[in-house]
């Protein structure tokens, strides 16, 4: 197993354990800052598992060689985690806008530091 894998297998892990913390302690509502922390954590991790889909032959190299390309994939997700954040509370939230843009960035500013870290994992293996 390849050692972007590895990591974004890792980390997924990570990430959905602390989700389940912070919706039982309600670190979302209680901590100001943390709902940024995990979308830019969340880019990480999907940023990595991008790397996993190059892996395991589900997607073109090209589209992680180019961090304009991961950063098309990552909107594309974000952007639909959003939207079924919408459909599921059936609500917008006062602040909708300004929130789901932070949203938006800080999962892009994770994408980049997640291809940043798997192009210098890539370089490692070869």
């Amino acid at each position: 197993m390849k050692s972007t894998t590895i990591l974004a297998l890792l980390l997924v892990s990570q990430l959905a354990a602390i989700h389940l913390i912070a919706i039982k302690l309600s670190l979302y509502w209680e901590i100001v800052w943390f709902d940024n922390l995990m979308h830019f954590f969340g880019g990480v991790v999907l940023a990595l598992l991008f790397y996993t889909l190059v892996d395991i032959k589900m997607l073109r190299d090209s589209w992680v060689a180019s961090w304009r390309k991961m950063t098309i994939l990552v909107l594309t997700v974000l952007f639909g985690w959003e939207v079924l954040g919408v459909l599921m509370t059936m609500s917008f939230k006062e602040n909708f806008i300004t929130d789901t843009s932070l949203d938006l960035l800080f999962g892009i500013l994770g994408s980049i530091t997640g291809w940043f870290i798997g192009r210098q994992l890539k370089k490692l293996e070869l």
